[in-house]
């Protein structure tokens, strides 16, 4: 998955080169849960713009990454797992679901619609309460031209166990 976040992908197939810019600026991370996936944001492999990289010579790179978690159980893994790869600063839990991404004060202000440069959503929409609605109001927290960088399994159309097993969630056919 870091080359979806590289811009390293094209038709499912992971490139060589960058097809698409890397992940950066203001990201929204849906769904990280315990934070299995943050190490996607580890600074070796997408820059980090911590205070002062740009005089290091750092440009563009991730300015902050909200990870918005609604499951509260989560949240304590979550923020312990930031610590471990060294994200304090950059990256924050937002305690919500996307419904309420807007109504969460961080240093006194909220996260505007069109305001947010990437939104990463990993294996998590098949779980998201009415999503064509939450979906389309996620889209609308995106600058014009900003990117959204998704991985989300589908519906298999081969093997009774699968069928079996995935006729039990939401997951779509594609």
């Amino acid at each position: 998955m870091h080359a979806l976040l590289e811009g390293r992908m094209q038709d499912a197939q992971i490139t060589d080169k960058p097809m698409a810019p890397p992940v950066g600026g203001v990201i929204l991370d849906i769904g990280p849960g315990r934070g299995y996936w943050i190490d996607l944001y580890d600074k070796a492999k997408v820059p980090i713009d911590k205070p002062g990289a740009r005089s290091q010579g750092v440009s563009g790179g991730i300015q902050k990454v909200y990870g918005v978690e609604p499951n509260p159980d989560s949240h304590a893994a979550l923020s312990k797992r930031v610590q471990e790869i060294g994200l304090d600063g950059v990256y924050e839990v937002l305690p919500v679901g996307i419904e309420e991404v807007n109504k969460v004060k961080i240093n006194g202000k909220t996260i505007e619609k069109g305001s947010v440069d990437c939104i990463v959503s990993i294996l998590c929409l098949c779980s998201i309460p009415e999503p064509e609605k939450n979906i389309t109001d996620l889209y609308g927290y995106l600058k014009k031209g900003g990117r959204w960088y998704l991985y989300e399994h589908v519906r298999s159309g081969d093997g009774v166990f699968m069928k079996l097993y995935q006729g039990t969630n939401r997951c779509q056919r594609v």
